[in-house]
């Protein structure tokens, strides 16, 4: 018997990782000396640069249904 609420769970998760490719693409990813996806300057919140709000948008969303998520497995 399953546990859960599954549509819950299912479109929690693919928006987390919908959320988690914003701050990727936002902030970039850098391994070292070795750059994957170069990103874009962040700034300052008085001198917001191009990721600023795709990562904070990206990070509240990745927040948010990672909540949901962990509440549709609990929930019975």
């Amino acid at each position: 018997m399953k546990k859960g609420n599954q549509t819950d769970f299912w479109g929690g998760t693919m928006f987390f990782v919908i959320g988690m490719l914003f701050l990727l693409v936002a902030y970039g990813v850098k391994f070292g000396d070795t750059v994957i996806l170069p990103g874009y300057s962040m700034g300052t919140p008085a001198r917001m640069g191009p990721a600023f709000f795709p990562f904070w948008l990206g990070l509240m969303l990745a927040v948010l249904c990672a909540i949901i998520a962990v509440n549709a497995v609990r929930s019975t």
